[in-house]
């Protein structure tokens, strides 16, 4: 058997066993803006309001993370999808990747924290409507 028909078994089970939790899971694995192309695009607009500097990095990576890859908030042992860290370091003028990991171990701590949380969800889906129109 393979792993994607063991996961696929395992959520089955888990939708009939625990529906609220199954429901949760899926929110948090269900992206805002699935395309991965436009994470320059959500990066400029992050760095007009935000600037490039160490104070804003896990304000700014965590706002990325909440408009494409969500569970990284609260999960951060989870790896990304390739490619979304080069675009971070990037954008952030990072020599190396690692210093993405860095500044991404401690979103989950800031997380907690109500006003910080709020600051983050309400950047994330201005960005997020503002990329998706002009996408189109």
């Amino acid at each position: 058997m393979n792993r994607h028909s063991l996961n696929y078994i395992h959520s089955e089970r888990l939708k009939e066993v625990a529906p609220k939790e199954w429901a949760a899971c899926y929110d948090l694995l269900n992206q805002p803006v699935p395309d991965f192309k436009l994470i320059p695009l959500a990066l400029h607009e992050l760095l007009d309001r935000y600037e490039r500097i160490p104070e804003n990095y896990h304000t700014i990576t965590a706002i990325l993370f909440k408009i494409f890859v969500p569970y990284k908030l609260q999960y951060p042992e989870i790896r990304l999808f390739n490619g979304i860290r080069s675009k971070i370091a990037k954008a952030l003028k990072f020599n190396h990747l690692t210093q993405v990991n860095e500044y991404t171990a401690m979103i989950p701590v800031y997380w907690q924290r109500p006003n910080w949380r709020a600051e983050v969800t309400a950047v994330a889906e201005e960005i997020t409507e503002i990329i998706t129109k002009q996408s189109k």
